[in-house]
């Protein structure tokens, strides 16, 4: 392989200036290394963006970084510019120059990494904005990603759980068993996004709309339903899970106007269910997981 062939590779231009650093740096490599990227692929300016994927782009990136020799691993590194990833040594006066001749000191050296939950977070976004989302769309998302669900709290995560009741046969959305057996499942229930929660002030009265106590007179009549011995043992026999007394949660309609905090504060303390919107609990999954 020839050295404009290597520089190819890892989109060194063949014009740059410094033709000191290209010699160096492709003697430290050596040809063996040069063979090794040209059999994983090109991670050039042209196919960047086109061929590979950000994720792609850094497993090559660190698959070139593992195959170094120690020596090399510590002066290597890669910038990404404008879809293109430029290589840098580490100069012996402490700084850092770019095949394109750019320099950098060591304090202006970053780490670019990326996160699959930015994806995943965008996607859910994307479905809580579309004006006609089904619920059992929103369900379908949390059990691709049931890590968004689980946290560091809860272990298993049980799908469109069937409750049996007397002469009554449901299934909630979510049934959440903790880590800690002491601790209480949690029944989830969703509702699509587009539902209305808090009507109009008339009078200087707050009203809800009927989806809302729709929804929370379900989530009741689950925690009733665990009441009943034979209703807890079938559940258990099924999941291998034993609910007693379970915290209760609705995800409903989007983020209310602060002045009504009180009113929905009020609203979950008599009712005992932990009430949230689709932008909240986006926001919060964005600050725990991105």
């Amino acid at each position: 392989m020839t050295i404009k062939e290597a520089l190819k590779i890892l989109g060194i231009s063949e014009n740059n200036k410094n033709k000191k650093l290209r010699t160096e740096f492709i003697e430290k490599i050596g040809k063996k290394q040069w063979e090794e990227l040209s059999r994983i692929g090109y991670i050039s300016h042209g196919n960047y963006g086109n061929r590979l994927s950000q994720e792609e782009l850094l497993a090559r990136s660190e698959y070139v970084l593992n195959s170094f020799e120690e020596p090399i691993k510590e002066k290597l590194s890669f910038r990404l510019e404008n879809g293109q990833v430029k290589i840098g040594l580490e100069q012996e006066n402490g700084t850092w120059v770019y095949a394109d001749d750019k320099q950098i000191s060591p304090f202006g050296i970053y780490f670019l990494t990326f996160n699959k939950y930015g994806t995943v977070l965008k996607e859910l976004e994307e479905m809580i904005n579309y004006p006609n989302i089904k619920e059992r769309d929103l369900q379908k998302f949390f059990e691709k990603h049931p890590e968004l669900l689980k946290g560091d709290e809860y272990d298993l995560i049980i799908p469109q759980a069937t409750i049996i009741g007397n002469n009554t046969n449901w299934e909630a959305d979510f049934v959440l068993r903790p880590f800690d057996q002491s601790n209480f499942c949690k029944i989830l229930e969703l509702k699509i996004p587009q539902f209305n929660i808090i009507k109009k002030e008339r009078s200087g009265h707050i009203n809800f709309y009927s989806e809302l106590n729709t929804a929370i007179q379900q989530l009741k009549d689950y925690y009733k339903a665990f009441h009943n011995e034979n209703t807890k043992k079938i559940f258990a026999e099924k999941y291998k899970t034993n609910v007693f007394e379970p915290d209760l949660q609705l995800l409903i309609g989007r983020k209310w106007d602060i002045k009504y905090n009180s009113n929905m504060l009020s609203l979950q303390r008599d009712s005992n269910i932990k009430i949230n919107d689709w932008d909240t609990l986006t926001e919060q999954l964005k600050r725990k997981f991105t």
